[in-house]
């Protein structure tokens, strides 16, 4: 859920933490991008939560995760070895 907060919040540059946390409370597909099965009326946590998911989940923790979504593999770190060792590779 903090994850999916943090990826929300560029999409809404001009709000604060707490106008994110009253637009998911008001809409139901970012609460199910957020994992909720049901819509509620309410945010499934306060808007002081924003502070500490940024403290815990780094910009380079969301870039990484951004990257895996989209299929993209990040330039550091890439070796030929990871080219072998995806899905779908046949091992000898």
């Amino acid at each position: 859920m903090a994850l999916g907060a943090l990826l929300i919040k560029p999409a809404y540059k001009a709000l604060s933490d707490e106008d994110i946390t009253k637009e998911i409370a008001m809409n139901p597909y970012l609460q199910y991008f957020l994992g909720l099965h049901e819509y509620r009326y309410e945010c499934p946590f306060d808007p002081g939560m924003m502070t500490r998911f940024r403290q815990r989940i780094t910009p380079e923790m969301l870039a990484w995760v951004n990257d895996q979504i989209i299929g993209r593999k990040a330039e550091q770190g890439r070796n030929d070895d990871d080219d072998n060792s995806g899905p779908g590779s046949q091992a000898e």
